[in-house]
C-alpha cells in the first residue's frame, strides 16, 4: 500500500503536495533581481539658461559635478553693471559650458544642460 495513503492522506492531496514541492526553487541573494533593475528609470535633461542678457563673468561648477536644485551656477553682469545668476533648474549631473568667459549671453541661451535619472 502507498505510504500516503496508509499515513491518511488522499492520494490526490499527496500528488499536489510533490508537485507544490518540486517548483519550490531557492534563489540566492545574487540571483534576485534588485529593486534597481525593477524600476526603469529615464534620463531627463533640462537646460541651464540666463535669466537675462549680459556678459558671462564666472562660473561655479566643473562639469560632470552634481548640483542642487537652486544652486549658483554662473554669474552675468548686464550691460547697466547689474549682476544676474544661473541657478541650477534641478538638481542632477551638469555637463560642459556651452559659452565661454566673457562671451555676451542672450537672454535664455543656454549655459549647460543637466541630466537627472528619474525612476518611474
Amino acid at each position: 500500500m502507498n505510504s500516503a495513503v496508509s499515513a491518511g492522506i488522499k492520494p490526490w492531496a499527496a500528488c499536489f503536495v510533490g508537485l507544490l514541492l518540486a517548483g519550490t526553487h531557492h534563489h540566492s541573494a545574487a540571483q534576485a533581481p534588485s529593486l534597481a533593475q525593477l524600476t526603469p528609470s529615464v534620463t531627463v535633461t533640462q537646460p541651464v539658461q540666463a535669466p537675462a542678457s549680459g556678459r558671462l563673468t564666472d562660473l561655479f561648477f566643473t562639469a560632470g559635478e552634481r548640483v542642487q536644485r537652486g544652486q549658483i551656477l554662473a554669474k552675468l553682469l548686464r550691460s547697466d553693471g547689474s549682476p544676474a545668476y544661473l541657478l541650477a533648474p534641478s538638481p542632477g549631473r551638469i555637463g560642459a559650458a556651452q559659452q565661454h568667459l566673457g562671451d555676451w549671453l542672450a537672454v535664455h541661451a543656454t549655459l549647460a544642460v543637466i541630466e537627472t535619472k528619474v525612476t518611474r
